[in-house]
C-alpha cells in the first residue's frame, strides 16, 4: 500500500473506533416484586 492509502485506512479505522450509536432503552413489565435483599457483606 502507498503511504496515502495507509493514512486513509488509519483515519477510517479511527473514525469507526470513535463512532457509536446511542443505545435504545426499553422498559419491560414482568410483574415481579422484591421481597428480600442480599446483605452488603455478601
Amino acid at each position: 500500500m502507498h503511504r496515502r492509502s495507509l493514512e486513509r485506512h488509519a483515519t477510517r479505522l479511527k473514525e469507526l473506533a470513535m463512532s457509536w450509536t446511542t443505545p435504545e432503552v426499553k422498559e419491560i413489565c414482568v410483574g415481579m416484586e422484591i421481597n428480600d435483599y442480599m446483605p452488603a457483606e455478601f
